[in-house]
């Protein structure tokens, strides 16, 4: 019986990559990104083996003029495979992000399992994001779903943290915090930690 073998990768920045999961084979992705890059990226993961997993969660934050774009795409080859992929993103200033997300799912890969979502806290009237999930499906015996959400910061959970003595810019920070950091507990402890070392808010947050 084949061994199941765990990858581990993490991202400080966004570049383009491709991996391939083997049978038995799992793939997890951490990732914080606080400086967009120049040019879209494009990410890819082929599960060909039976049985391959892969878990991302990633969040990323945009200031003043930053323009984050992201293109996610997973294959589904093999029977019984997984891709949970779990991101956020914090926008202020003029800041803007496109998240583009495909999971297809071939006719050999019954009883896939996918999953894919995308919430965007936008903390000005002037930044942006959007989040743009696809699926295509070629088999039927399959799980597949997706969430996108993109909303202000909640005025009165902002009451309330300010109710604890905290100025306003102090206690968005607080939510920020909260925000970025919902996924992260999915991931092993390596990555975690790794994701709090590089953990970095725009400069209007981080003196507070």
């Amino acid at each position: 019986m084949l061994k199941p073998r765990i990858k581990t990768v993490f991202f400080s920045r966004f570049r383009n990559a491709s991996f391939t999961v083997g049978r038995n084979e799992t793939l997890i992705i951490g990732a914080y990104i606080s400086r967009a890059a120049k040019r879209p990226i494009e990410l890819s993961i082929d599960l060909a083996g039976d049985g391959g997993r892969v878990l991302m969660c990633y969040a990323y934050n945009g200031c003043d003029t930053d323009v984050h774009t992201l293109s996610i795409s997973v294959t589904h080859r093999a029977p019984r495979t997984a891709a949970h992929i779990f991101g956020r993103g914090v926008l202020s200033g003029n800041a803007s992000s496109t998240v583009l997300s495909t999971a297809r799912i071939e006719k050999n890969a019954q009883q896939a399992d996918t999953y894919f979502s995308h919430h965007a806290l936008l903390l000005s009237d002037a930044a942006r994001a959007t989040a743009t999930p696809s699926l295509e499906i070629e088999t039927d015996d399959v799980v597949a779903g997706h969430a996108a959400s993109t909303a202000p910061i909640d005025q009165d959970n902002l009451a309330y943290v300010r109710t604890r003595g905290m100025s306003e810019s102090a206690a968005t920070a607080l939510l920020v915090n909260g925000f970025l950091s919902h996924d992260v507990d999915r991931l092993p402890p390596i990555l975690t930690s790794r994701f709090y070392r590089s953990f970095r808010l725009c400069k209007s947050l981080e003196n507070t």
